[in-house]
C-alpha cells in the first residue's frame, strides 16, 4: 500500500496572533507549547492528537519579524528546533520545523511574504504531483481561493486553525478541519452549577 504523502503549511504568522489573543482572554497554555511573542508558536501537542495520519514530508513554517539578520537567524534556528513525531509506522519519524523566516519593517504590521509565499509552495507542490494532501495551519481568509484552487487540482486539503478570527468559508472549503484551540491550550473547565 502507498503511503499518503503530505506536507504541513504553517501561517505562523497567523496562529501566534491568534494564540495571543485567546492568552489576552485568559486561556491557559499546555506545557508543550514553544512560543516566541509577536514571531511564533508551536504545540508539539498536535503530534499526540494523531490529527495529522499521513506521511509528513515536510513541515514548513512561516513567520516575519523585525530585527537584523543575525536575529532572524537565531529565530530560524529555534524554530528549526521545534519538531514534530510522525509516528511509529511512519517512514520519517521525527521531522523539524523548516523555518522561512522573513523580515518587516514594522512590529505592528503584517508581512505580505508569508502569505505570497504559502501560496509559492502549496501550488507548486500540488502541481508538480509532489504531495496527496495538504494540511494548512491558518484561520485567515486570505487563503479559500488558494484551497478551493488546491481541491480543484484532486489533492486533499486539511484545515487546522484557531476559533479566534477563522473565517467561516475557508471551514467549509476544506475536506476536514480541525480546532487548534484544544491543542494549544488546556480544556476549560465547566462553570461551577453548569450542568455536566
Amino acid at each position: 500500500m502507498a503511503l499518503v504523502r503530505s506536507i504541513l503549511f504553517v501561517d505562523g504568522e497567523n496562529l501566534t496572533f491568534r494564540y495571543q489573543e485567546l492568552l489576552g482572554e485568559g486561556k491557559k497554555p499546555r506545557a508543550e507549547v514553544s512560543h516566541l511573542p509577536d514571531v511564533y508558536v508551536w504545540s508539539t501537542f498536535i503530534q499526540r492528537t494523531r490529527l495529522i495520519n499521513t506521511d509528513i514530508l515536510r513541515i514548513n513554517y512561516y513567520t516575519s519579524m523585525v530585527g537584523a539578520d543575525d536575529e532572524l537567524g537565531k529565530v530560524k534556528n529555534e524554530i528549526s528546533q521545534l519538531l514534530f513525531s510522525t509516528g511509529a509506522g511512519d517512514l520519517y519519524g521525527y521531522c523539524q520545523l523548516y523555518p522561512r523566516v522573513y523580515k518587516k519593517l514594522k512590529k505592528s504590521m503584517k508581512s505580505r511574504l508569508v502569505d505570497i509565499n504559502i501560496v509559492i509552495d502549496m501550488m507548486r507542490h500540488c502541481y508538480t504531483d509532489a504531495v496527496d494532501v495538504v494540511y494548512l495551519l491558518s484561520g485567515d481568509g486570505d487563503f479559500l481561493n488558494l484551497v478551493e484552487e488546491i481541491a480543484r487540482s484532486g489533492k486533499k486539503v486539511c484545515l487546522g486553525a484557531f476559533s479566534s478570527g477563522l473565517d467561516p468559508r475557508l471551514r467549509s472549503a476544506v475536506d476536514r478541519f480541525f480546532s487548534l484551540d484544544d491543542i494549544y491550550f488546556e480544556p476549560t473547565p465547566p462553570a461551577a452549577g453548569a450542568a455536566v
